[in-house]
């Protein structure tokens, strides 16, 4: 597990909100705290989709992120800042960053990867995290995960 703190806080949430680069990301959930608070579950719900549709669906519980940054943007903007806002990205195995690497792609099939992104008292955080869905003495979870996730953030923005 790794958190680094973001300095360009414009440039980085104009990466999340605006522009793909997360897009490939699955959302596991998110928090709003503006002139209200909100939550989003980032869970699909197979039962507002017709049967066609639930055919083609992939076999993911969640939703990608480009699917609901419109919400989360359209709930940060405006003249004031957000009091707060944390969100839960989930790396998906057939991400276009494991696929450029075997070993991260064996270690996605294998545990949950994440990306906790907070935002809170004007300051940004990203860490990152794994969950083993069975536990390997010896193994330490998200190794990979965590190299990899530093390296893309850092190319898109500097710390």
């Amino acid at each position: 597990m790794r958190s680094l703190e973001i300095q360009d806080l414009k440039g980085f949430t104009t990466h999340l909100f605006v522009k793909n680069t997360f897009d490939d990301f699955q959302i596991c959930e998110a928090d709003f705290s503006t002139f209200a608070s909100f939550h989003i579950n980032g869970r699909k719900l197979a039962g507002y989709f017709d049967t066609a549709e639930q055919e083609i669906m992939d076999s993911s519980p969640y939703c990608l992120w480009h699917e609901i940054r419109p919400f989360g943007l359209s709930l940060i903007r405006g003249k004031l800042l957000p009091l707060q806002f944390r969100i839960v990205l989930r790396l998906p195995d057939r991400h276009p960053l494991c696929l450029s690497d075997p070993e991260l792609q064996n270690e996605a099939a294998s545990q949950d990867l994440f990306l906790n992104i907070q935002y809170r008292e004007k300051k940004l955080l990203c860490t990152t995290g794994a969950s083993l869905s069975v536990f390997t003495p010896g193994i330490r979870p998200g190794e990979k995960w965590d190299e990899a996730a530093s390296r893309f953030l850092l190319s898109i923005q500097s710390f």
